[in-house]
């Protein structure tokens, strides 16, 4: 699962990336133990159990600015302006081959599974929403 963000009305989507994480096909992920990234274990484990609220507070608070949770992100992938939406797909990761690896590069294959829950945009007033995005601005 990971957050993806758009100030296009949806056109175009950047992802908000994580420090530990992998999102790319073609990069392998810092992980040293004993150290993990507590943030992605907490919605990991958010993930895993029942729906919860914890993952879409997340995406407000992303489109919100907060600078707290925005730290928790490797960089701002909206220096320009913020997004208006965030939704929050769910991707499997699996290795590749070694063979598939030195001829693209790609060390995961990256199957999109769904979302997690509906996207978190702006309405027309301006407030947090949470639906489908037909009433995004």
């Amino acid at each position: 699962m990971e957050f993806e963000g758009s100030n296009h009305g949806g056109r175009t989507w950047r992802s908000f990336e994580f420090r530990f994480k992998a999102q790319h096909d073609d990069r392998i992920w810092r992980h040293v133990a004993p150290w993990f990234d507590r943030f992605k274990a907490g919605l990991q484990l958010a993930f895993n159990g029942p729906q919860t609220t914890v993952i879409p507070r997340v995406a407000a608070l992303l489109i919100q600015r907060n600078p707290d949770v925005m730290a928790l992100f490797r960089g701002d992938p909206f220096p320009d302006r913020p997004p208006a939406m965030v939704r929050m797909p769910v991707h499997r990761f699996s290795f590749t081959d070694l063979a598939t690896c030195s001829r693209t590069g790609n060390f995961w294959r990256k199957e999109h599974l769904g979302d997690y829950a509906l996207p978190i945009y702006l309405n027309e007033r301006g407030h947090l929403d949470q639906g489908p995005l037909e009433g995004a601005r």
